[in-house]
């Protein structure tokens, strides 16, 4: 509750006691995702790396190389880092995340046709939060190409589609 209420100092003593206390994955990802959320990002990734490192399934590994991408805005090779985590998962929800996320790389390097072009299968297969930021970044590509009608309809659906997570 105190993380998605923005007081990530108390959420970050919260989630350090119940690492300390032994909660595992959950608590040391919160940990670290805590401290890229207040600008200390190098403490994240290594946070992050460590967790990368130790992942025991697809959901950690990909909920992992999602977390690294967001956190990485400086000196870090994103793409390669989510290349690296995409050969190492197996599980088609994830490896849409991680496709949702190279989408913003795409619509920065190549601009907004490949960007529409790299989201259009996506869009009919993602589902949760990979599908949200699809629609996101799919929209807007598709809003610089001048398909105003498409890009409405894209920015709907993902809106519908965060409306029905569980998180903000």
């Amino acid at each position: 509750i105190a993380r998605w209420r923005y007081d990530f100092p108390l959420a970050e003593g919260l989630a350090r006691a119940a690492l300390d206390g032994g909660a595992g994955f959950e608590a040391a990802f919160l940990v670290a995702r805590l401290a890229g959320f207040q600008g200390r990002r190098e403490e994240a990734e290594r946070r992050l790396a460590a967790l990368a490192a130790t992942a025991a399934d697809d959901a950690e590994r990909g909920r992992v190389a999602v977390a690294r991408y967001d956190n990485a805005w400086t000196g870090i090779d994103q793409l390669q880092l989510l290349d690296a985590a995409d050969d190492t998962i197996t599980d088609p929800y994830w490896h849409d995340q991680i496709a949702a996320r190279r989408l913003s790389m795409l619509l920065n390097v190549r601009g907004p046709r490949a960007g529409a072009d790299a989201a259009l299968p996506l869009l009919a297969r993602a589902r949760g939060e990979a599908l949200v930021f699809a629609c996101m970044m799919g929209g807007y590509g598709l809003a610089r190409l001048g398909r105003l009608d498409d890009a409405m309809e894209t920015a709907a659906r993902g809106e519908a589609a965060r409306r029905e997570l569980s998180t903000p």
